[in-house]
C-alpha cells in the first residue's frame, strides 16, 4: 500500500445502473510524517482510529478487512481490544497485542450484513488496556460489497475451550451454495492459555479439508488470530463447516472465537500455495508463490472494470528483521507488460514460528477479458546482509469482481450529505480519515 493514490473527499452526481452493487472500497488513511504518529493513550477509552465514510448504491453485506500500522517507538506486547463498526453497530470484537518488531502491521476482519443503500461509516475503534501508549502510522480499510440477498450464517462462543493434538471445533455454521455462488468464509480466536510457542495449527473444513494454518501459542497472553478462505462447494446443498485447531504437542486454552460464512457471486479468483523459501535480506523482491488466470471471463469486467478483494496468509519461521511483502498483477496489455501493486505493508519477524496475514485490494483496473493475467507474491528484506527471511508456507486468494459505479474526482456540492441524501441512488460519497490525535518525538524504524 505504499506510494498508492488515496482520496479524502469525493462526491459526484453520475447515472448508476438500476441493481445491487457488487464492489470493492479503498481507504488507505493519511501516513503519519515522519517523526510523528497517531497516539491511542493508555487509558482504556474506546477511540476510533480509522474512519471510511462512503455509500453503497443498493442494500449490502460487507465483507471487511483491516489493517492497523505500528510505527517504532511502540512497545512490544501491549494488551489492545479492537472493534470494527459499521454506523456504530459492532461487527467483531477482538484481542490483540501489539507486535515485537515494529514497524509492523496486524489483519482483522468482520461481516456486517443488510446495510442499506446510502452513506455508512465503517470505523476501526481501539482502547489501549496497557499502561503504555500505542502508535499507529495510518490504518487500511477495505470492504467487500455484496448484494444483500445474500446469505449470512455465524457462530461464536466466549466460553474456554482446551484444544489438544486432535482436532477440537471452535465453531460451524451450516450454509447452503447455489450453483452460481462461493463462500467466504472468516475465522477468529483468542488464545487465552497455554505452553507459550507451542506449535499448533488452524483449519478451515467442511467434509473435505478447506485449508490449514500453522501458528504457535502467543509468548504473551491474550492474543488473536484471525484466518480466512474463498471457497466453491463442491455441491448446492447445506453443508456444514467447522473452525478447528490442534496443538502439535500439549495444549493450549481458546476463548472468544467465531465462524463467519458469507455466500458471494462465483468470482474469479487468484489463488496459489507456496512451500518453505529462505528470502535474500538484499532489498531486492523475490516471489513466494504466483498464480495465472489463463483467461480472464467477461463475468470478472463490469461497465467501469474490474475491482479486486483478497488476502494471503504466510508462516515465518525465521530471525528478526526488517521485511515487506506486496501483491503484483502483471497485464499484458498494453504493451510492454504492465505491472500493478495492489498490496504493500510491512509485515516483519518476530524470529519465532508466526502466521502473518495482509490484504490486497484495487479500484476500477480496467482488465481486458479474454487475457492471460499474473499474480504475484512477493517478500524482500529491509536489512542488506541481515539474517535472511524464512517462510514455510505461504498462500493466497483474491476475487475479480466486476465494477459497474464509476468513481470520479469531480464535485458534487459544497455539502455532500446533503448531496447524497437529496440524490438517493446516483450520488458517490467517499472519506478517508485518521481519528487520533498525532504526537511527535517518534524514531524512524532501524534494523535489529
Amino acid at each position: 500500500m505504499k506510494n498508492r493514490l488515496f482520496l479524502l473527499l469525493i462526491a459526484v452526481l453520475i447515472v448508476v445502473p438500476l441493481y445491487a452493487e457488487v464492489g470493492v472500497r479503498e481507504c488507505i488513511a493519511p501516513a503519519a510524517a515522519p517523526g510523528t504518529a497517531y497516539r491511542l493513550a493508555p487509558d482504556s477509552v474506546w477511540r476510533n482510529v480509522g474512519t471510511l465514510r462512503f455509500n453503497n448504491n443498493g442494500a449490502s453485506d460487507y465483507v471487511i478487512s483491516v489493517i492497523p500500522e505500528f510505527t517504532a517507538g511502540n512497545t512490544a506486547n501491549r494488551l489492545v481490544e479492537y472493534q470494527i463498526t459499521v454506523d456504530g453497530v459492532v461487527a467483531g470484537t477482538f484481542t490483540r497485542r501489539t507486535p515485537e518488531v515494529f514497524p509492523n502491521t496486524q489483519l482483522m476482519r468482520a461481516v456486517a450484513s443488510g446495510l442499506a443503500d446510502g452513506i455508512h461509516t465503517i470505523a476501526l475503534r481501539a482502547r489501549n488496556l496497557s499502561a503504555q501508549q500505542v502508535l499507529y502510522g495510518r490504518v487500511w480499510i477495505t470492504p467487500l460489497l455484496v448484494d444483500a440477498a445474500e446469505n449470512t450464517v455465524r457462530n461464536g462462543s466466549g466460553a474456554a475451550v482446551t484444544v489438544t493434538s486432535s482436532w477440537t471445533n471452535l465453531a460451524q455454521v451450516n450454509i447452503a451454495a447455489g450453483s452460481t455462488k462461493m463462500l467466504y468464509l472468516v475465522a477468529s480466536a483468542t488464545v487465552t492459555g497455554g505452553t507459550s510457542l507451542t506449535n499448533v495449527q488452524y483449519r478451515l473444513s467442511s467434509a473435505n479439508v478447506i485449508d490449514t494454518y500453522d501458528d504457535t501459542v502467543p509468548d504473551v497472553m491474550s492474543d488473536g488470530v484471525h484466518v480466512a478462505a474463498m471457497y466453491k462447494p463442491p455441491t448446492t446443498s447445506s453443508a456444514t463447516y467447522w473452525f478447528q485447531a490442534r496443538t502439535l504437542g500439549g495444549s493450549f486454552i481458546v476463548g472468544a472465537r467465531e465462524l463467519v460464512a458469507q455466500t458471494m457471486p462465483h468470482f474469479t479468483v487468484f489463488e496459489a500455495t507456496g512451500g518453505a523459501a529462505t528470502i535474500p535480506n538484499n532489498g531486492s523482491w523475490h516471489t513466494l508463490t504466483s498464480s495465472t488466470v489463463p483467461s480472464l471471463p467477461a463475468a470478472a469486467r463490469g461497465l467501469y472494470g474490474s475491482d479486486g478483494s483478497g488476502y494471503t496468509y504466510f508462516t515465518y519461521n525465521g530471525a528478526k528483521t526488517h521485511a515487506e511483502v506486496r501483491f503484483e498483477l502483471e497485464t499484458p496489455y498494453p504493451e510492454p507488460y504492465k505491472f500493478w501493486e495492489v498490496g504493500w505493508i510491512g509485515v516483519q519477524p518476530s524470529g519465532d514460528r508466526k502466521l502473518e496475514g495482509m490484504m490486497a485490494d484495487w479500484e476500477q483496473l480496467g482488465l481486458d477479458v479474454g487475457l492471460p493475467f499474473t499474480m504475484r507474491l512477493q517478500m524482500r528484506g529491509l536489512c542488506s546482509g541481515g539474517p535472511s527471511l524464512s517462510v514455510t508456507k505461504s498462500r493466497f486468494q483474491v476475487a475479480v469482481v466486476p465494477d459497474s459505479y464509476a468513481f470520479t474526482s469531480a464535485a458534487c456540492s459544497v455539502n455532500p450529505g446533503v448531496c447524497c441524501a437529496n440524490n438517493p441512488g446516483v450520488c458517490q460519497a467517499y472519506e478517508c480519515s485518521m481519528a487520533l490525535p498525532l504526537t511527535t518525538g517518534v524514531p524512524s524504524g532501524s534494523c535489529p
